[in-house]
């Protein structure tokens, strides 16, 4: 049970993205540098844990080819599609980690599991209009289904949960910057604000929790567990 707990604490905290991405667009913020200082904030605050354990090249390939860009995509999905949109399609996502951990992480999908997951792609689909899917808000959905599979490699294989959830995030900071060109001309003092809570509570704290979440839950029941977060958005 407290797997689960972790898992839906991740959830809930996830749920706040939109409104404090909105403050930061508001008062300033470029849709293109908040990913990057995201997760550069929520990098800096887990340094003195994670130390020097961030250059592991399994946390490079990760926050290269998993955080970085869910962190740019779902960015770039929210501001194109809208918030809930962004979130909804994002919880596509158990579909392809089932489909992804049967050969990855030998898991297997029960008869149980295969139903749990259509109802949570029917609630998902009830709260959101299913012809708003598109490419913009499927990248966000597989990025997130590639850290959550290497997420539960990483802790089956005795990873600490502590560097899976932040290490990466420094990866995915120095792609952001790349992608937006290393700008700093909208930087405001709200906006920094804005990303000091993303960094930290969308960023660090949800993927520890994620992460230690998944060293007792596989990865398939993980990812339907987390398709909370689109209900707790709408609240």
């Amino acid at each position: 049970m407290r797997g689960e707990i972790f898992i839906v604490t991740a959830a809930l905290l996830w749920s706040t993205i939109g409104i404090a991405g909105a403050l930061s667009y508001s008062c300033g913020g470029d849709v293109m540098q908040l990913p990057a200082l995201r997760a550069l904030f929520g990098f800096l605050i887990g340094l003195p844990v994670v130390k020097l354990r961030f250059l592991d090249k399994r946390y490079v390939i990760m926050g290269f080819l998993f955080t970085g860009p869910l962190f740019i995509s779902y960015q770039i999905s929210a501001a194109v599609l809208g918030v809930g949109t962004a979130a909804f399609l994002l919880y596509t996502a158990p579909v392809i980690v089932s489909l992804v951990s049967v050969p990855v992480l030998k898991e297997k999908i029960s008869l149980k599991r295969g139903i749990s997951i259509i109802m949570a792609l029917t609630g998902v689909f009830l709260l959101e209009d299913p012809s708003k899917i598109n490419i913009i808000g499927i990248i966000p959905a597989l990025s997130y289904s590639g850290i959550i599979v290497y997420s539960r490699k990483l802790v089956s294989a005795g990873a600490d949960p502590m560097d899976v959830g932040i290490a990466p995030l420094l990866w995915a900071a120095l792609e952001g910057a790349l992608v937006s060109g290393f700008s700093m001309t909208r930087i405001t003092f709200c906006s920094v604000i804005a990303s000091i809570y993303l960094g930290a509570f969308t960023a660090l704290l949800p993927y520890v929790l994620y992460s230690k979440g998944l060293k007792t839950i596989e990865a398939s029941r993980a990812s339907i567990i987390s398709t909370l977060e689109p209900l707790f958005a709408t609240l």
